[in-house]
């Protein structure tokens, strides 16, 4: 049985090994959990951390607005300056993005990799891998071409950590859509709509609303798969999660750290 809180996304699972189980060692320390809005990567990385840290490790999850998460792009700040719910960093222009575009260097990715892969100390990053690094370019119009060579420079920076990629995939986009903007309600819903009419993908194409979204994630999720499988690292794509989170979460812990026989 799962018991999910709607504000904290903590889902209760039976069946794991205790806090006093003997673990085996972890299989990583930098954990990427992406996936389409309402997937589930806000409860998985909530989970994960929180699975973690009662077993002793040091882990820190990060949600996507964190103000202090190690990962800086474009696309977060852009999506925090008009967000119903967040606040623009103290150190943005006008435009929305930060004065000191070093911010936003490529470097950033090879630090937090150094620290996973030389510590003790795990990071458990939701959307920032795939949804807030390389997503954005594609809704500003670029080919899939130029999203893969993208992923592929962020995937190379991040190697020598040998990231787990954790990607919840949903078998009928445009359901998940529609369940995900009534779950979320306003002023989410007619913000993130907004927000996909103005892009260049959807001009382009000439939809709007909530057209545009399930159009875009429809086309999207086809480019999704092809960066899971340019991600050579350790992955675990879970389709569907929200029809079984205790099963799902199972599996994925097995892939981060596995009970000793």
């Amino acid at each position: 049985m799962a018991i999910t809180s709607p504000h904290s996304g903590v889902v209760s699972v039976q069946g794991l090994p205790s806090r006093s189980a003997r673990l085996g060692p972890m299989t990583t320390r930098l954990i990427f959990v992406e996936g389409m809005p309402g997937a589930g990567k806000s409860t998985t990385a909530q989970n994960l951390g929180r699975w973690l840290s009662e077993r002793g490790e040091s882990c820190r999850a990060y949600h996507e607005m964190d103000d202090d998460n190690p990962i800086r792009t474009r696309g977060t700040d852009a999506m925090r300056a008009n967000h119903p719910h967040v606040k623009p960093l103290p150190d943005v222009g006008p435009a929305g993005f930060a004065v000191d575009p070093g911010v936003y260097a490529m470097e950033q990715w090879s630090r937090l990799a150094n620290r996973c892969a030389n510590g003790e100390w795990t990071c458990v990053l939701e959307s920032r891998y795939i949804q807030n690094a390389v997503q954005p370019r594609f809704m500003a119009g670029a080919s899939p071409e130029n999203v893969e060579q993208r992923f592929a420079q962020i995937y190379g920076l991040v190697a020598p950590a040998a990231p787990l990629l954790v990607y919840l995939r949903n078998s009928d986009v445009s359901r998940a859509i529609r369940e995900t903007l009534a779950q979320r309600g306003e002023p989410w819903a007619t913000w993130l709509k907004e927000n996909f009419t103005r892009m260049p993908w959807a001009r382009e194409r000439d939809l709007e609303g909530e057209a545009a979204v399930i159009g875009f994630y429809e086309a999207w999720e086809q480019i999704a798969a092809r960066l899971c499988e340019l991600h050579r690292g350790p992955k675990h794509i879970v389709e569907d999660a929200q029809r079984d989170w205790p099963e799902a979460l199972q599996q994925i812990f097995a892939a981060v750290r596995s009970p000793e026989a």
